[in-house]
């Protein structure tokens, strides 16, 4: 039997990192038992467990004896501010607050990219064009950005996309991509959107962070200039 190579705490890491962003959990979700999360992920339960008692000592998972490990620290009240940012937020800060962030996040992910990351957002990016309502568009654009965060291996950067896409689930910005959605004749626009994402995908593939950068932007203004955010050019 051919020997398995034995994964080191940081590809773990990154690993259940990029578990957490595919599957969409947030903060105070319960991760799956160590059993089946190793499983998952490829990995040793020694070595999950060592990932584990470290992101609880960084305050990232609190671990409760009887009921499994969860996402976030006990004192997670510090939180407050931010799910008031999530209740007033617009879609105008949502979308400027994406240029300012993402292109830079694809730019780094050109370098960081694994193979397993590239097919996964491959996967999300081809999920958009056979939308045919914005729930489900919404769902596999928000998964295709997090997996880019999530290839780049940057936890502040992930946590950053998490918190987007937080306030990408608020009412005022459904009701707004709803109307982007029918405006822009819904199959039209989910194709539109899936080309730009492969672009997105592909110069990230070659290694071309400049490129993925001006991809991501293009991508981004196009979204900002149909929800008429931003003065046409």
């Amino acid at each position: 039997m051919a020997s398995v190579k034995r994964l080191t705490t940081a590809e773990v890491s990154n690993l259940l990192e990029a578990h957490i962003v595919e599957h969409d959990l947030s903060l105070h979700d319960r991760l799956p038992a160590e059993r089946n999360l190793a499983e998952q992920l490829g990995c040793s339960r020694g070595t999950l467990r060592a990932v584990l008692e470290r992101w609880a000592k960084e305050g990232r998972v609190r671990r409760q004896i009887g009921q499994g490990t969860f996402l976030g620290s006990h004192d997670s009240s510090n939180i407050g501010p931010s799910r008031i940012v999530l209740d007033i937020a617009s879609p105008f800060e949502l979308l400027q607050s994406r240029i300012a962030i993402e292109p830079g996040v694809a730019a780094l992910a050109a370098r960081m990219a694994s193979d397993k990351s590239l097919d996964l957002m491959r996967k999300h990016a081809l999920a958009t064009s056979s939308a045919s309502d914005w729930q489900s568009y919404e769902r596999a654009d928000s998964d295709f950005h997090n997996s880019i965060a999530a290839a780049t291996g940057n936890r502040v950067l992930v946590s950053l996309m998490h918190f987007v896409s937080s306030v990408r689930g608020r009412v005022a910005w459904q009701r707004e991509h709803d109307q982007i959605f029918r405006r822009a004749h819904k199959k039209e626009y989910a194709l539109a959107q899936d080309n730009m994402h492969l672009r997105i995908v592909e110069a990230i593939a070659d290694r071309r962070p400049a490129e993925a950068s001006a991809a991501m932007l293009e991508h981004l203004v196009a979204i900002a200039e149909l929800a008429t955010v931003l003065p046409k050019r």
